[in-house]
């Protein structure tokens, strides 16, 4: 019969053979990776994995090139310089110098691509942005209770010009010269409140639409006067586009 020493040897034995293949194998060795790397002394072994980053040249980390501004002022009417060239012509009975009075709009045109000035005055109620024209070119409609906006659009560096919008500079050029036209579609402009489309609607009629309807960013309308229509809806600030 075994003795209690000579049983705990056996135990011993066989708990030693059945963890032997565990303890030869991979399955308790540690797998170096990022976490063990993270934990090793910062002037040891953490060094040694430098060998497995590549470096990025300076240049990669400029980030994307951004075209330089043309100072074209893009319109369907054409494209101009506003600083050295004259702009397209309209009809003299679609300009009006005192625009700005009755609806608050204005061109704007950056020098560089760095709006952060406007988006500040909008952020702030100082004006709207209503369309972007591209190539840093804007139209804004001044807040009636912040003027000083115009001032500091004005004495900016950034801003390279500030010009009025000639009512027929809203209607594609087609309706200026050709009177065959029967629908025409309106785009309203971005600051419209939901409740102003129906009015609008009723106001295009009285300018001289048969029919007209106004549903979220766009109008429609049947006209027959032709001239009455496009001379009344061109004057109105709360159309961007016909």
């Amino acid at each position: 019969m075994l003795n209690p020493r000579q049983v705990l040897i056996g135990i011993i034995l066989i708990l030693g053979i059945s963890f032997s293949p565990l303890v030869n194998s991979d399955v308790l060795v540690p797998t170096p990776s990022i976490e063990s790397s993270s934990e090793s002394s910062p002037d040891g072994d953490f060094l040694e994995s430098d060998g497995n980053w590549n470096l990025m040249s300076g240049e990669n980390n400029k980030g994307f090139s951004v075209n330089e501004l043309s100072g074209q002022l893009n319109l369907a009417h054409g494209s101009f310089d506003p600083i050295t060239e004259q702009p397209p012509t309209v009809p003299t009975n679609f300009i009006d110098n005192k625009d700005y009075e009755k609806t608050g709009m204005k061109f704007i045109q950056f020098h560089e691509n760095n709006y952060q000035l406007l988006m500040q005055l909008e952020e702030s109620g100082h004006l709207t942005i209503l369309d972007l024209l591209g190539d840093g070119n804007f139209i804004v409609r001044i807040s009636p209770n912040h003027g000083n906006a115009l001032d500091i659009l004005t004495n900016s560096d950034e801003i390279r010009w500030i010009g009025n919008i000639q009512p027929g500079y809203r209607l594609h050029p087609q309706l200026l010269f050709d009177n065959k036209q029967t629908t025409v579609a309106i785009i309203p402009t971005n600051d419209l409140s939901f409740g102003g489309y129906e009015e609008l609607a009723l106001d295009l009629i009285s300018y001289g639409a048969y029919d007209a309807w106004c549903g979220y960013s766009m109008c429609q309308a049947e006209i027959g006067d032709s001239g009455k229509f496009l001379f009344n809806t061109a004057r109105d600030g709360r159309i961007l586009w016909i």
